[in-house]
């Protein structure tokens, strides 16, 4: 092997172990074990107390640069708004308008059905399963029903909470097995 071969083959080495261990930290600094400041209902309830008259479409609790925020996605005249709560503080972060997806866009057509609120999915899922703290949640066409889907923290292991947004009955709790890039499966728990 010539010297110019070494060097190039050290390079490709040397950027690919900078990349792998980069993805490793991104994925450590998203990981949250313990419940923040502010709770997900709490941080939802910022955002919309900042811009009122906005659809909720999703939030969740996530680590972003080392620090912790709820980032609260709304539906807002065609496009999407995040809405970024500081975790620790409970003020805001940010805001940014941004393009509504296809799924986005399909639940919403459906989203006039939707009497519970968010607050009143939230909680009736942590009521569902005590001990837990909400992670995420999100509103969801499941089979034809909108539904939230709540991912709940704090047990042995991620569970999912279907909550009907029609009412806020818990319609069923699963495990989440997550996979690094994928959602994973669900296992039927109650």
């Amino acid at each position: 092997m010539n010297r110019s071969t070494a060097s190039a083959l050290c390079a490709a080495l040397l950027l690919s172990l900078t990349a792998c261990k980069g993805a490793a930290h991104e994925k450590h600094e998203t990981a949250l074990t313990h419940p923040p400041a502010t709770s997900l209902a709490a941080g939802i309830a910022a955002a919309e107390k900042s811009e009122p008259g906005l659809k909720f479409l999703a939030a969740e609790l996530e680590n972003e640069g080392g620090k912790v925020i709820c980032s609260v996605l709304f539906a807002k005249a065609g496009a999407a708004r995040e809405i970024n709560v500081d975790a620790t503080s409970g003020s805001i972060a940010s805001a940014e308008d941004e393009p509504l997806g296809a799924e986005s866009q399909a639940v919403l057509k459906s989203a006039g059905g939707a009497s519970a609120s968010v607050a009143q999915a939230l909680e009736a899922a942590l009521r569902k399963v005590p001990g837990t703290w909400a992670r995420e949640v999100r509103l969801a066409d499941e089979g034809g029903a909108l539904v939230y889907e709540v991912t709940l923290a704090g047990g042995k292991e991620p569970l999912r909470a279907q909550v009907s947004a029609a009412d806020a009955s818990v319609k069923k709790v699963s495990e989440l097995e997550e996979e690094e890039g994928d959602e994973g499966e669900e296992h039927e728990k109650h």
